[in-house]
């Protein structure tokens, strides 16, 4: 009648490693839909994750109010820029930038983003499977080597060559920076792209402030808006990941704390995660109503449960909820 799937995932959030649980491929039979199965099966699957030592469940949703019914909560968003690779500036750092096949990139690529994973916000630990799933998304890999040869930074892209050489399109599919040198080589080598590729589609954190660095940040092809068409439409935003905290106990004895106070929690799924709990040492009443669990896995991921204190924020973006991740489908 339905099936689900639940993998093991290791994820990056606030200077630490978590055991998550990532959820997929929910489905249930068309002749036994409506009856709540789907919501049966996931609370099941919930209970799954927990019991082999989860933390926290992930997934990408079909339907966002589904899944908030379920406890999980949006974890982020993307802007998706559509612009002329003329838009981009021409940094000094971007003649540094290495192009390379990406077939077999992930030697180099993978130690590079692992290093980074441990020190950003949200990101998944990758096995070979993955890194072969990157690869064969790509047909073209810049690589920003430091000093002493180490990386500090990659883009893959794939293009869509067109006969007209302004309708042809190079789509960013990944990109990832130690440090803000790297991040201005890349964008300055996508501008020297601008005989080559029409557009340039480009995926970004709203830390990043594409919006701020591109010369008319205007989407390709778009048309004046409001007001007899003074606006213009500039990046697209995309949401996907949602969360939900398995186990709360887990959560609030690993958070960086300072001063907290106990904040009562409402977990109708998982009654483990019900009751009062104290964030950091005591230091007040608790919570008079209840809080539900999605609004609890927000706070967490957001660095706002009482007393939380956050890790020191990467170069760029900032750290937070609207900030937060997920570069990998499973």
């Amino acid at each position: 009648m339905g099936a689900l799937r639940s993998y093991p995932l290791r994820m990056a959030l606030w200077g630490r490693d978590w055991d998550v649980q990532g959820l997929a491929a929910v489905a249930v039979a068309p002749s036994h839909r409506r009856r709540g199965l789907a919501s049966a099966l996931c609370a099941e699957g919930l209970r799954v994750g927990r019991r082999s030592g989860a933390a926290l469940s992930a997934l990408y949703p079909f339907r966002v109010d589904f899944y908030a019914r379920l406890g999980y909560t949006l974890a982020g968003e993307l802007h998706r820029y559509t612009v002329p690779p003329g838009a981009f500036p021409s940094f000094p750092e971007s003649r540094q930038v290495q192009e390379v096949p990406p077939a077999g990139s992930s030697e180099r690529l993978a130690p590079f983003y692992e290093g980074v994973r441990l020190r950003a916000h949200g990101l998944i630990e990758r096995n070979a499977a993955m890194w072969r799933q990157v690869e064969g998304a790509a047909d073209l890999a810049a690589l920003v080597p430091g000093e002493r040869g180490e990386l500090r930074g990659y883009l893959l892209a794939r293009s869509r060559p067109e006969g007209n050489p302004e309708r042809s399109t190079l789509q960013v599919v990944e990109h990832l920076s130690a440090d803000h040198a790297a991040h201005r080589a890349l964008m300055g080598w996508l501008a020297l792209h601008r005989d080559q590729w029409g557009r340039v589609v480009i995926d970004a954190l709203p830390g990043e402030h594409l919006e701020h660095l591109l010369s008319h940040p205007r989407r390709a092809g778009s048309r004046g808006v409001r007001s007899g068409g003074l606006w213009f439409q500039s990046a697209s935003l995309l949401r996907g990941p949602m969360l939900r905290i398995l186990d709360l106990e887990a959560v609030s004895g690993a958070v960086p704390t300072g001063d907290g106070v106990p904040v009562t929690v409402h977990d109708p799924i998982l009654p483990e995660n019900s009751g009062t709990w104290c964030v950091g040492p005591q230091a007040g009443p608790p919570t008079r109503a209840p809080l539900g669990i999605a609004l609890v896995t927000e706070l967490f991921l957001s660095g706002g449960l009482p007393g939380q204190r956050t890790a020191a924020a990467h170069w760029a973006p900032l750290l937070g909820i609207h900030d937060f991740r997920l570069l990998d489908t499973f």
